[in-house]
């Protein structure tokens, strides 16, 4: 670990990640929202990793990763602390590894590594070897942790799926539309917008832009602050945080309906089917050959969430999308009505 110019920087900057994060090792794990903003951190700081031999200097941001999670885990009191710090490094593995295309962060290399570090202090120290009931015990820990790795796992690369297949969709749709067009365009006319009257004082219109997890934070308090209807119309939902804003609202006696693509009825990681059945949510699909490619939520009918942004896991951490949100009342109307329209048309 000597010699790397990054390290103190780091440590300080995930030392107070970790301070204020592992403050309870029950806070993170249970809360989808920090320990997903903590992913986000450390995301950002593997991406200045510096180069060595031309190549980025992959080995020693593993250590440091290693380093940082084994100072925190031997700081828990608690042996079920402990657990909860090392299921959160293997999601920090997996998204890293997946999302930087970098596999010595992915959870196969890692544990290979860990094994042979293990073995070599074990050798060096004269430890006694593991009985046959610890080697069950810590393949059984083993076998959990790697199902809930692999949970995450599917849920991310299905969100990559799915839209990787509605672009593709896309281009070949648009491949005919384009061979079906005349050849001189048709005369449009001018432009004629429609002015607003004078807007309120309280009226906001605020355009904001992802990947940023400010900007996401603004999005999701907008849908918590729903008390009476929450009309949700959507090609693709496959973030948690997102899909637990809107159970939440149901519980709280918020009419909660969505409106989304047939193709996501069963694609993998989707959150519309799981929020009908385990919450009760009303939903409804399309029936053709076309998208529903609508992206917008209506609160309350007096704020209107609407933009290119669908609400994935791709979409929130690394593509470049934006959503309005504005209160304008001519607008909240407009999405309004198109929902009812298309709820009653499904």
């Amino acid at each position: 670990m000597t010699g790397l110019p990054y390290e103190e920087d780091s440590q300080m900057s995930l030392r107070q990640l970790v301070r204020k994060s592992m403050a309870s090792a029950d806070a993170v794990v249970s809360d989808t929202e920090l320990r997903e903003k903590a992913t986000s951190h450390f995301n950002t700081l593997l991406e200045q990793r510096p180069r060595k031999g031309g190549k980025e200097d992959d080995e020693g941001a593993v250590k440091l990763m290693n380093r940082l999670f084994g100072a925190t885990a031997a700081a828990m009191e608690s042996d079920e602390d402990k657990k909860r710090v090392a299921l959160l490094k293997n999601y920090m593995q997996c998204l890293i590894g997946t999302t930087l295309g970098v596999d010595a962060f992915l959870p196969e290399y890692i544990e290979k590594e860990d094994e042979e570090e293990e073995d070599e202090e074990g050798e060096e120290e004269g430890q006694p070897a593991m009985s046959w009931a610890d080697v069950a015990a810590k393949k059984s820990e083993e076998q959990e942790t790697a199902v809930q790795r692999n949970a995450w796992c599917g849920r991310y690369e299905a969100s990559l799926a799915a839209e990787r297949r509605e672009h593709a969709r896309i281009r070949q749709m648009s491949k005919i539309y384009y061979q079906q067009q005349d050849e001189e365009p048709e005369d449009w006319g001018c432009f004629e917008p429609q002015f607003l009257p004078e807007l309120p004082s309280e009226t906001f219109c605020m355009p904001i832009f992802f990947p940023s997890e400010d900007s996401y934070h603004t999005f999701v308090t907008a849908l918590k602050s729903a008390q009476e209807t929450l009309y949700v119309c959507i090609f693709s939902m496959t973030d948690n945080t997102t899909a637990k804003a809107l159970a939440q609202a149901k519980r709280r006696g918020v009419d909660v309906r969505i409106i989304s693509d047939n193709e996501q009825r069963d694609a993998k990681g989707s959150d519309v089917i799981r929020l009908h059945e385990e919450e009760g949510i009303p939903y409804k699909m399309d029936s053709g050959d076309q998208f529903m490619h609508n992206k917008f939520a209506v609160i309350d009918q007096r704020m209107v969430l609407t933009g290119s942004f669908n609400w994935s896991i791709s979409a929130r951490y690394h593509n470049k999308e934006n959503v309005l949100v504005t209160n304008i009342d001519s607008v909240v109307q407009a999405y309004q009505k198109e929902f009812e329209r298309l709820w009653d048309m499904f």
